[in-house]
């Protein structure tokens, strides 16, 4: 058995082979030729993301091989334990990673109109704060919706300002749609801009004064970071099993 995480090349490679294979798949309009050849030769489809909440329409025509496990995190059980306490200030964590904002003034708008915020940006130098101290002292997030990142900041539960980006196949664009949709996070369309992002980010901050940080927030509960590692383990060994 071959994981395969996106590329049709591969996943055609492995299974001209005669090896059973298992396709990780991705939100978005996946419904050209390429993308319906893959997920046709796998023994399994591996969706990172919670059954209910609609990322899955263009998977349809393969439901019985479908497996929608959740969001796939390292930080995966953080939310069980992670209860915010109040600092003196507020704090932001700026999420980008990958290809970064689409636009590189971003975090330069949202940080002049939120001067009460100390914003923070993960960094892998030397000594730099662990993002999982971050993301757990976070009054809010601003982050893009790739599938990795909603994840992580689903383990902590952490107030999320989600800024879709241009990605192919619209895959942010619709995840950005299903997050607005199920009311998780606060959610800005891919074609705004900077201040709308920072007039957003106002309101996220302004309702976690009003309310408190507290636990971590139900709604990210949706997305089921917790055992989601060992369910998509439980997919590829069924799949290693089956005739």
């Amino acid at each position: 058995m071959v994981v395969v995480d996106v590329s049709v090349e591969v996943a055609a490679l492995v299974r001209l082979l005669g090896v059973p294979v298992v396709v990780v798949t991705q939100p978005g309009r996946r419904d050209d030729a390429p993308h319906r050849l893959a997920y046709g030769m796998a023994a399994a489809l591996l969706a990172p993301w919670p059954p209910g909440v609609g990322l899955d329409a263009h998977l349809e025509p393969w439901r019985d091989a479908l497996f929608e496990v959740g969001g796939l995190t390292r930080f995966a059980g953080a939310c069980a334990t992670s209860h915010r306490v109040r600092s003196q200030e507020a704090v932001g964590v700026f999420l980008a990673g990958g290809e970064g904002w689409d636009d590189p003034t971003l975090p330069d708008v949202v940080r002049a109109a939120t001067p009460e915020v100390r914003w923070r940006t993960p960094s892998t130098a030397p000594g730099a704060t662990p993002i999982e101290t971050l993301l757990a002292q976070a009054d809010v997030v601003v982050t893009h919706a790739g599938q990795n990142a909603i994840a992580d900041v689903a383990a902590f539960g952490a107030p999320a300002v989600v800024v879709a980006q241009r990605r192919p196949f619209d895959e942010q664009a619709t995840m950005g749609r299903c997050l607005a949709a199920t009311g998780i996070a606060r959610v800005v369309p891919v074609e705004s801009g900077a201040d709308e992002v920072a007039r957003a980010t106002g309101r996220a901050l302004a309702e976690v004064a009003r309310r408190g940080r507290g636990p971590v927030g139900a709604g990210w509960r949706a997305w089921r970071t917790q055992e989601a590692a060992q369910r998509a383990v439980d997919v590829v060994e069924g799949a290693c099993r089956a005739p």
